[in-house]
């Protein structure tokens, strides 16, 4: 009886080690499906991430591209205007060096009529 009595308490101890480990091995598993899971969330909102961030890097590159064309269209007018520019000063000196010299036109035949008077 006595050693039938240690047999059953060695088979008890066992079961129960077993038991503890067992638990110990779900825990851990559940851990890990917790641990995967928190990885799947956490990859599924970098992919939403990166999605809006490429659509956020598309529609800029197509901002970037009409500005570009804006300010291409820009310094052309910019480059025409300066042109015009340059056409009025030439004008205006060449209008500046006709009224000097009507002018002294316009003085000498003033001299002429004084003296011929």
């Amino acid at each position: 009886i006595e050693t039938e009595k240690d047999h059953l308490m060695t088979v008890i101890d066992k079961l129960e080690k077993n038991a503890a480990e067992s638990k110990q091995l779900n825990g851990k598993t559940t851990q890990t499906d917790l641990v995967g899971s928190n990885i799947n969330d956490e990859l599924m909102e970098s992919k939403k991430s990166i999605q809006a961030l490429q659509q956020e890097m598309h529609l800029l590159n197509e901002l970037n591209t009409t500005l570009s064309t804006q300010n291409e269209n820009n310094l052309l007018t910019v480059y025409r205007t300066e042109e015009i520019l340059k056409q009025r000063d030439c004008a205006f000196e060449t209008l500046k060096d006709d009224n000097r010299r009507l002018q002294s036109d316009i003085e000498g035949l003033q001299t002429h009529i004084t003296k011929v008077s």
